[in-house]
């Protein structure tokens, strides 16, 4: 990818949101052959705050940094590394909202080994999807300026009319 290429907002929310929902695979891939299908599903249902959590403090990230910064993850190792950061922050929220829905602070047991865990776990498929959500990236970009190439403007030209 050029790293001059111009990434519009909307190509990388795209991507990104896409990417984010394919999480929730990666996220039964990592507990389904630890825990079976009944355990996953009973946990889920169990830690569904926490869940919600965690996604909606990846989505502020999302929202409030990466998209600033979205020209970077054309690059694979800055999606994939961003991706694993994210997933991180991810756990983090939800293994922090345990202490407040089970009103018991032990930070051991509700943060540090889910952290310990998830981290080990979920590491290869976080990066997977962030090399999935760069070539997402790449693909919804370069659909979007064949598109504006077809119809006679550019993106640079239609950023300037608005």
């Amino acid at each position: 990818m050029n790293p001059q290429m111009t990434i519009s907002a909307q190509s990388f929310r795209k991507a990104v949101y896409l990417t984010l929902a394919l999480s929730l695979f990666g996220l039964l891939a990592v507990c389904l052959p630890i825990l079976g299908i009944e355990q996953t599903m009973t946990m889920a249902a169990q830690a569904s705050v926490q869940i919600a959590v965690g996604y909606a403090a990846m989505i502020l990230v999302i929202e409030l940094i990466a998209i600033r910064f979205r020209t970077a993850f054309g690059r694979f190792r800055v999606a994939a590394g961003f991706a694993y950061g994210l997933f991180l922050l991810g756990a983090l929220a939800g293994s922090a909202t345990s202490m407040i829905v089970y009103d018991d602070n032990n930070l051991k047991g509700w943060v540090m080994k889910p952290m310990f865990w998830l981290g080990l776990y979920g590491f290869l498929p976080a990066m997977v999807l962030g090399l999935v959500g760069s070539a997402l990236l790449r693909r919804i970009n370069k659909r979007e300026e064949l598109e504006g190439r077809r119809h006679g403007t550019s993106r640079d030209k239609r950023r300037a009319s608005r």
